[in-house]
Parts: C-alpha cells; sequence; structure tokens
C-alpha cells in the first residue's frame, strides 16, 4: 500500500512539472512571436504616420501651416507608437515600486 501511495505521488510530481514546462514553453513561444513581430509593428506605425501627414497637408491644400502641423502630428504618433509606449509603461512601473 505504502509503495502504491509513493509511486502515486511521484507520478502527481512529474505532471506538476511537466505542466510547469509546457507553460514556460509557452510563454517563452509567446515572447519570441511578440519579439518577431515588432519589426513589423514599427514599420506599420512610421507608414500610418506618414499617411497621417500626407493626408493632413493635402487636405489644407500643403499651406505651410498645415504642413507643419501635420508633420507635428504625424510625429507625435510615430513617438507615441514606437518610444511612447515603452515609456509610459517605464514611468508606470517606477512610480508603482
Amino acid at each position: 500500500m505504502s509503495s502504491l501511495i509513493q509511486d502515486m505521488s511521484t507520478s502527481i510530481l512529474v505532471r506538476a512539472a511537466d505542466t510547469t514546462v509546457l507553460g514556460a514553453d509557452l510563454f517563452t513561444s509567446i515572447n519570441n512571436l511578440i519579439a518577431k513581430a515588432q519589426g513589423t509593428f514599427n514599420l506599420l506605425v512610421v507608414l500610418i504616420g506618414a499617411v497621417i501627414f500626407l493626408i493632413g497637408s493635402a487636405r489644407s491644400k500643403w499651406t505651410l501651416p498645415a504642413v507643419l502641423l501635420s508633420l507635428l502630428a504625424a510625429g507625435l504618433f510615430v513617438w507615441g507608437g514606437l518610444q511612447g509606449v515603452q515609456w509610459a509603461a517605464d514611468s508606470a512601473g517606477a512610480t508603482i515600486k
């Protein structure tokens, strides 16, 4: 009887360890996929920023103030997409700690 209980407890521990490894592999895989997609995301943000600039400038018939404001809007969009999110996360993390 004691041997049966010991075998069952060993089996449960092995299954728990396998589940932990599986969970770690899952998160590692997700992190790797996000890292691979980061370059594509950055390119998409820059392209959307360029479209914002072109639409804003073209709607106002390319006058200098409108071009400057469109450039500012596009620049803020690109900064927010590429750097602002990480900056906000770092700021929030420093505040929470």
